[in-house]
């Protein structure tokens, strides 16, 4: 198996995005607790690839990894999944160590 290291980009806010695969879990109040991939992850959001429709602005709650539930809001929804903002920013080392932890679940 190859694996392809891919860079981490900027987005239009400036954060760093790194390409992650981590399996983490969302629920809202118009959603029962589901199974998604968080993808990409930023000090400011993520996002998540699911099947869902949430509407932009709805308030959800993202359970990654090793972290208490973090508190997030819809930014965008297409067939590729959710964009989400997470309501207080991750510490960029714990975003450093998901990506870890990422690589790690790849091997």
């Amino acid at each position: 198996m190859t694996i392809q290291r891919v860079e981490p980009q900027r987005d239009g806010r400036g954060a760093l995005r790194i390409p992650v695969r981590l399996q983490s879990t969302i629920c809202s109040s118009a959603v029962r607790k589901v199974a998604a991939d968080l993808v990409d992850l930023s000090t400011g959001g993520c996002r998540i690839a699911t099947g869902l429709y949430m509407a932009d602005g709805a308030h959800l709650t993202v359970t990654i990894p090793t972290l208490e539930p973090v508190g997030a809001r819809v930014r965008w929804c297409h067939h590729l999944g959710l964009g989400v903002e997470f309501l207080r920013p991750l510490h960029p080392l714990v975003v450093q160590r998901l990506a870890g932890m990422s690589v790690s679940q790849l091997h």
